[in-house]
Formats: C-alpha cells, sequence, structure tokens
C-alpha cells in the first residue's frame, strides 16, 4: 500500500480515507488504527494493495503492477544517477620519483613541482 501512494498509483480523494490513514499506525507487528479512530477504510485499502501486486491479479488481467511498481523505481534510481565516464585526453600522464621514493605525477598543465620544496 505505502509503495501504491508514493508512487501516485493509488491516490484518494475521499476525505474519509484520508482521516482513516492519518491515524492508521503501526502496533508491535501489526497496522491498526489509534485508540477511539475506525480503520474499515484503510484495512480495504490494504486488502486492495496486496490483491493489486498478487500473482492473481495478475492473472486475471494480464497487469502485473508490482513488476511495473519495480520497473519504474529501476528507470527512476538509474534517471537520478550522474552519467560517468573517462575521457582521453592525448596526454599521456608522466610521472617521477623523488630521492625519498616518493612518486610524483605531472598533468597537462606541465611540471608544477617548484610550488613544493621537494627537490
Amino acid at each position: 500500500m505505502k509503495t501504491l501512494i508514493e508512487t501516485d498509483k493509488l491516490t484518494f480523494q475521499d476525505y474519509d480515507i484520508i482521516a482513516e490513514l492519518t491515524t492508521f499506525i503501526q502496533k508491535g507487528q501489526a497496522w491498526e488504527a489509534e485508540e477511539g479512530c475506525n480503520d474499515d477504510l484503510a484495512m480495504c485499502i490494504v486488502i486492495f494493495s496486496w490483491l493489486a501486486t498478487s500473482d492473481y491479479f495478475r492473472e486475471l488481467h494480464d497487469n502485473d503492477v508490482r513488476a511495473r511498481l519495480y520497473q519504474e523505481q529501476k528507470e527512476q534510481i538509474e534517471a537520478d544517477m550522474a552519467p560517468f565516464g573517462f575521457i582521453d585526453d592525448g596526454f599521456e600522464e608522466e610521472t617521477f620519483v623523488d630521492k625519498d621514493g616518493d612518486r610524483w605525477h605531472t598533468d597537462e598543465y606541465g611540471d608544477r613541482s617548484y610550488m613544493w620544496e621537494f627537490r
């Protein structure tokens, strides 16, 4: 139910359902309404969500909601990731080892070893 609601696959416009969902809390391993509140409508949503993501529903309607949700979440994660690649600028990396055995790298801007007194 949580995944269906968060991905906007299941939306509500009924005040009573929204009111019951705001008082629907976890107690131990179970979910139920807070003391003095009802959870009839919320439990109907839970049962519907379970049915909509079950294999039985998929066989009846040829619509696999669980697979579609998984695929959409996977695509969203991939879209949020920054592109990554390697750029070969054609310059070979030059390295040298000083008298202390430290390896130094130079880049396309040339030898900048004058910035440190290691010679």
